[in-house]
């Protein structure tokens, strides 16, 4: 089991704590200048106090958003009406949930799964409740945006195991062909590919992938990743226990009652790119590279849930291979966009440039 502490975080905090101690040594400090006008700074005041908006950094591009509470909570309650996805809960599950990771932690390390350090990572003190939101995607629509659900779990009971399993399995990642970290990875592997006049710049994107993800599917992928990464039966057994405790006790609380999450991982939780990005690698291979159809792909890569390819056949072809993925799983459905010229990917453009990929 890799230790919860690593040395170069360690080397860090003494770097800061040094240079913090000599800023206090000082006898005088110079007071900073204000960057906003004391009129300006009770306009921004009065407008994060107004009970009757709600202000959020859009989903994608960075742009704030400001947007009628009611609306907003509206929302949120259209979502929470999935009753395939959230469940009403009759009251705070905390403490059935730090018994059930509890004993968990104790049987680990009374077999000598984990050690004591790690134990006394793993169980948080003081938890606080998970609370849900959502980012408004204005590049969906402008006047009434959809939200992407987000569980602020941040110093939860679910903190320190999600932490935890995210290092665990993030080294697999590296392994998926198609895996992009970020923009900047994304521009080195696709920048300067070559490209034909007739060749179809596609990208796709899955429908609500981290609220779509079967907790079977996406446990027995983690499983294979896992494996792969040479964990022991013990060891793998422990981190599968623990991945079902964040996605089947995963709760959250929103206008003072509590929900359950029954389907899928909640976007803020620290495992959850990890665990989606390994769910896709799965349908990646079982799905999408043992299609036929397959060998007019050209340069696949995906973020998370957004891919990028080009289309070297017909769009009738095209159609039919999309036709085919949304067919691969009960879980997951994609939405594609096509163009002979340019398409937007994660915040580039890519277009077509003297017979190559440019951004």
């Amino acid at each position: 089991m890799p230790q919860n502490v690593e040395h170069a975080v360690e080397t860090y905090v003494k770097i800061v704590e040094r240079e913090m101690s000599q800023v206090y040594s000082r006898r005088h400090f110079t007071r900073a200048s204000p960057n906003m006008s004391a009129t300006d700074f009770g306009i921004l005041k009065k407008l994060r106090d107004d009970p009757s908006i709600v202000i959020k950094p859009a989903d994608k591009g960075g742009a704030l958003v400001i947007m009628n509470s009611g609306d907003y909570v509206a929302e949120i309650q259209r979502q929470l009406g999935d009753v395939e996805t959230y469940k009403k809960l009759d009251g705070d599950p905390t403490a059935a949930i730090v018994s059930r990771i509890s004993t968990l932690i104790h049987d680990a390390l009374e077999n000598q799964i984990i050690d004591k350090g790690l134990s006394k990572f793993l169980v948080k003190k003081h938890p606080l409740i998970p609370v849900l939101y959502v980012l408004p995607k204005i590049h969906k629509s402008l006047t009434a945006p959809p939200g992407r659900p987000i569980v602020s779990a941040v110093d939860s009971v679910f903190s320190p195991l999600s932490i935890f399993l995210d290092r665990v399995a993030r080294p697999y990642l590296q392994r998926i062909p198609s895996f992009i970290l970020d923009t900047g990875d994304f521009l080195t592997k696709f920048r300067g590919l070559a490209v034909g006049d007739h060749s179809i710049l596609v990208s796709l994107d899955v429908t609500s992938l981290y609220t779509s993800i079967q907790n079977f599917e996406g446990i027995n992928a983690m499983k294979h990743a896992l494996v792969d990464l040479g964990y022991s039966d013990n060891q793998l057994q422990f981190l599968l226990d623990l991945l079902d405790v964040v996605l089947g006790g995963s709760f959250f609380l929103f206008d003072r009652v509590f929900y359950t999450q029954i389907r899928g991982t909640s976007m803020g939780t620290n495992v959850a790119p990890t665990y989606a990005n390994i769910f896709m690698s799965e349908f990646e291979e079982n799905v999408v590279y043992k299609c036929d159809l397959f060998q007019y792909v050209h340069h696949w890569f995906r973020y998370i849930d957004d891919i990028i390819f080009v289309w070297e056949g017909t769009r009738d072809t095209l159609d039919e291979f999309l036709s085919i993925l949304n067919n691969g799983s009960t879980s997951i459905k994609f939405t594609m966009s096509c163009s002979l010229t340019q398409i937007n990917f994660l915040d580039t453009l890519v277009v077509k440039r003297n017979g190559k990929l440019m951004t």
